[in-house]
């Protein structure tokens, strides 16, 4: 039986739109989650080159920072966008200083200020470069004071500072010192006082123009596919928190980074200019140390925005998640198997055909009663054949419950089948084909919670297997402590050791072992209920702690596999989201403890693309639906 998938890449702007400007990001992720739709919009505007995105730092007093860093939580938050919107690689996401500056003659270093400095000097390109941005100023300072020849290579749009005098009045209970000015005082004093940077401003009154109410952000940004359920997502996370601290937001959101693309990507087709726009000519202010923006007659002359276009600034933007969202409805779907539940997938490619080897929930499970297991395979991420039951608790003479999450691996011609049951054994079964028949050659465990050197206080399941390159083969399994062997060439024995790994805390279970650029990624499910992963240079440890690759699905349990497949990398994992499309009146819920509703136990098998930085750490994976 083939069960269809369609393609995973979200739909793009494929129009005669060329880019004719560069833009480089400077915002604080972090923050305001105005950014977050801001830099979305930005990457779908056909019509500009995004050359970089930069993850800028907000105070330390913020409370929107939930992070000890706000530069990696901002790059982190970009790198989602990105990824959501199906252009990673293509982007290059860097970190912008640490911290402000402590005097506006001295710059902090980063990549973001480097970043700046290169794109500004290049020659080979004649399109203009803008930089934007919709937080503090440090980055772009240093950048100037680093290498001051840049000031008449770029155009600066900054959102923030204050109102001027004659042009607007500030609001009721109005902040002394204007938001995005008291990030990095020091940083505007330089590019105000010191700097010749050719700036376009938008200040407060004009950026509190952009007011978007919440009934639009349900029905115009929340059904553009995953991104515009993030999007919509990361606005109602604030709103909602801002009630419980006792400060309501009312049913509106200012969206005030929203300019940056309106400025740039929007300007008018001839004699290119944000000409539906108004601005004022004014001498630059002299800033103080207190941020105060002071007359300065003496000034080179900038832009400031006192009205702008929101018809066009808002329609656009609607326009493209619409079309986005219609992409992401035609194109992509979670899960990829729903014509009967699975979970616990274990991927793996054998020649050129990806098999996923899941376990098997019932129709009507209650519990975890999973009975046989099936196997699907692909050779184009789009198209899946279910080749029916492979292995089943009634071929198994020793055991007679609890099938539960397998894995299979390829050696000399033959595939080896490595299946939990009963909570507390793990055999193994062999097959010529990776569909089967497979059959049980020990007619009794390969190992169980009961045999020498296993240590195990709760359940003994999930076992993984893995190859290293000098063909030593590996078996991990267990929950709550992370045992492996060593299997012998046969791969139905192993030597009677047992190796406990160090390094794996916070382990609970679902453990899974891959290798990448020589070194080894040991992933597993954590007690909080996200995938996360540690590294080392030894297959059995010890390990080091390097992240979060999946945040805790809606099935209360998490459980994966990784595999490269055909040049990228894919993350699987399962969810219950097929249960609550099949029951439209169940109401979600995350976790345990909810009596009475089966979703834990009806779960289904998703895939999305995982990637590596630089470094080699992963990526954090949105599911896609």
């Amino acid at each position: 039986m083939t069960v269809p998938v369609y393609t995973r890449e979200p739909a793009l702007q494929k129009s005669i739109v060329k880019p004719r400007m560069r833009v480089i990001i400077v915002n604080d992720f972090g923050g305001d989650p105005d950014g977050l739709v801001q830099l979305a919009h930005h990457l779908l505007c056909g019509s500009t080159e995004i050359v970089a995105i930069i993850g800028s730092h907000l105070t330390d007093r913020t409370s929107f920072d939930r992070s000890a860093s706000s530069v990696e939580l901002a790059c982190e938050k970009a790198r989602e966008v990105v990824s959501l919107l199906g252009m990673e690689n293509r982007v290059p996401v860097l970190q912008g200083a640490p911290k402000g500056m402590t005097d506006p003659g001295k710059p902090v270093d980063s990549p973001g200020a480097r970043k700046i400095i290169a794109e500004a000097l290049r020659t080979d390109i004649d399109m203009p470069l803008y930089v934007v941005c919709g937080g503090g100023l440090t980055d772009v300072a240093s950048a100037w004071l680093l290498e001051p020849s840049i000031a008449g290579r770029f155009t600066l749009v900054w959102i923030g500072g204050p109102e001027y005098e004659g042009m607007a009045f500030p609001p009721p209970g109005y902040s002394e010192v204007e938001y995005n000015t008291s990030i990095c005082i020091p940083a505007v004093q330089t590019v105000f006082n010191l700097s010749d940077i050719h700036l376009w401003q938008v200040p407060r009154n004009a950026y509190r123009q952009c007011i978007y109410s919440l009934d639009e952000i349900q029905n115009n940004i929340k059904p553009a596919g995953p991104s515009g359920a993030y999007l919509a997502h990361s606005l109602e996370e604030v709103m909602s928190n801002m009630n419980r601290w006792g400060n309501p937001m009312g049913e509106t959101y200012i969206l005030g980074d929203s300019p940056l693309v309106l400025l740039t990507s929007l300007q008018s087709n001839w004699e290119p200019d944000p000409s539906s726009s108004f601005y004022r000519l004014v001498p630059a202010p002299k800033v103080d140390g207190h941020g105060q923006f002071l007359e300065n007659p003496k000034g080179r002359l900038i832009r400031v925005y006192d009205r702008l276009d929101l018809r066009l600034m808002f329609g656009d933007m609607e326009a493209k998640l619409e079309a986005l969202g219609r992409g992401a409805c035609a194109q992509g779907r979670n899960p990829f198997i729903t014509h009967m539940y699975t979970a616990d997938p274990s991927a793996r490619v054998f020649d050129d055909t990806l098999f996923v080897y899941p376990s098997h929930d019932e129709d009507d499970a209650v519990n975890f009663s999973m009975k046989d297991w099936h196997v699907f395979s692909t050779t184009d991420m789009e198209h899946w054949t279910d080749h029916g039951v492979v292995f089943s608790l009634d071929a198994i003479s020793w055991a007679s419950s609890r099938a539960w999450a397998p894995d299979c691996i390829q050696r000399n011609g033959r595939y080896y089948f490595y299946y939990p049951v009963e909570a507390s054994k793990i055999g193994v079964a062999v097959a010529d084909t990776p569909y089967g028949p497979f059959r049980d050659p020990l007619d009794s465990a390969l190992i169980h919670i009961q045999s020498k050197g296993v240590v195990c206080n709760r359940d003994f399941i999930d076992p993984a297997v893995f190859i290293d390159d000098d063909g030593q083969a590996y078996l991990y399994m267990g929950q709550l402590v992370v045992n492996a062997i060593k299997l012998n060439e046969d791969m139905i024995s192993y030597n009677g050791q047992v190796h406990l790994l160090e390094g794996t805390d916070d382990f609970f279970e679902a453990v899974w072992m891959h290798k990448y650029n020589g070194t080894y990624y040991l992933s597993y499910a954590a007690e909080s209920g996200e995938i996360k992963y540690c590294t080392s240079d030894n297959p059995l440890g010890p390990f080091t702690y390097s992240g979060v690759i999946l945040q805790p699905m809606n099935s209360g349990t998490n459980h994966h596999s990784i595999v490269e497949y055909k040049g990228a990398w894919y993350l699987f994992y399962h969810n219950s989201d097929l249960y609550y499309r099949n029951h439209p009146d169940s109401v979600e819920k995350f976790g345990w403890g909810h009596p009475g509703s089966p979703h834990p136990f009806r779960r289904s098998v998703c895939f999305d693309k995982l990637y590596y930085n630089e470094d080699g750490t992963i990526q954090k994976v949105i599911p896609t639906k």
